[in-house]
């Protein structure tokens, strides 16, 4: 597994185009996000989707998976957001937020029999960079902790590739982008599929 640094502060464009043609290509890589470090991969590459979710242990399960979007312009492609969805998760633009949508069938074979689908709007700047310019939004998923891997050790890129480094070639990430300690503050997971909104998990930093 290769690591690479790129800052917030001070992201190389240059280096993000290369890694989002690595997406593109279907690597799975280990990404900052506003919620910390988490699997992801380009959500409309087959393979790479295929590897998430086996990398996951989902297997047949239907449990949600989590679009991450640019924006909501990018995420209307793929859910079903009507007038009121849009104002609410525009109001809500910025924050550590999960909005489960009626997804669209607009997404690889593996998950578009799927009724509802996670959405996560990128708010780190490296993975809302690196979305831009791969034109796709990402599948992502949570690090999975272990008896290796707590979860207070998720904000350390370092034990997270060291603890990657010890799993079998065919279920570990192929890049982590290593953008410096950042605290794993869960999302706030909002149900919006039916007319009364309903939070399913409060957010880690109320």
């Amino acid at each position: 597994m290769s690591v690479i640094k790129i800052y917030s502060d001070a992201p190389d464009e240059q280096l993000l185009d290369q890694l989002s043609q690595k997406l593109r290509q279907g690597s799975l890589m280990i990404l900052p996000s506003g919620t910390g470090y988490c699997y992801a991969c380009d959500a409309l590459n087959q393979k790479a989707v295929d590897r998430l979710v086996k990398l996951k242990g989902y297997g047949k399960s239907k449990r949600p998976l989590a679009l991450m979007c640019e924006d909501i312009s990018m995420a209307a492609q793929f859910c079903r957001i009507n007038n009121e969805a849009f104002r609410f998760i525009k109001d809500r633009e910025g924050g550590r937020y999960t909005f489960i949508l009626p997804a669209l069938g607009q997404l690889p074979k593996t998950i578009k029999d799927r009724k509802e689908i996670g959405l996560r709007l990128a708010i780190h700047p490296v993975s809302k960079h690196l979305i831009h310019l791969l034109e796709d939004p990402l599948m992502v998923a949570s690090i999975n902790t272990s008896e290796d891997l707590n979860v207070e050790d998720l904000s350390n890129p370092e034990l997270i590739a060291e603890y990657e480094e010890t799993k079998h070639h065919d279920m570990r990430a192929d890049v982590l982008i290593d953008s410096g300690e950042i605290a794993r503050i869960p999302s706030e997971v909002i149900d919006c599929t039916s007319d009364e909104y309903l939070i399913i998990r409060e957010g880690g930093d109320r």
